[in-house]
């Protein structure tokens, strides 16, 4: 697939039904989407497949997925998210 169709796809999933979660990811999709390997694309899309409390939970740091790559994502959208 064309990887501007992927992040296309990816930004529009990145679209949550949680208010709080989605303030976290419009930052990382607007900055950061664009410009991430295939390798790190897939495991976006793999933590968008989550719920979205989990999400919102690994985000906020009071929890964490076992995964070390969607670790390394929340790590990356928490960057994003620093002034």
């Amino acid at each position: 697939m064309n990887p501007i169709a992927i992040v296309n796809r990816l930004t529009w999933r990145s679209r949550r039904g949680m208010l709080e979660l989605e303030l976290f990811l419009r930052p990382f999709v607007r900055t950061e989407l664009a410009g991430l390997c295939a390798a790190d694309l897939e495991t976006y899309a793999r933590l968008l497949e989550h719920e979205d409390w989990d999400i919102f939970e690994w985000l906020q740091g009071r929890d964490a997925p076992d995964d070390a790559e969607l670790v390394a994502i929340i790590e990356h959208i928490r960057r994003a998210n620093q002034p």
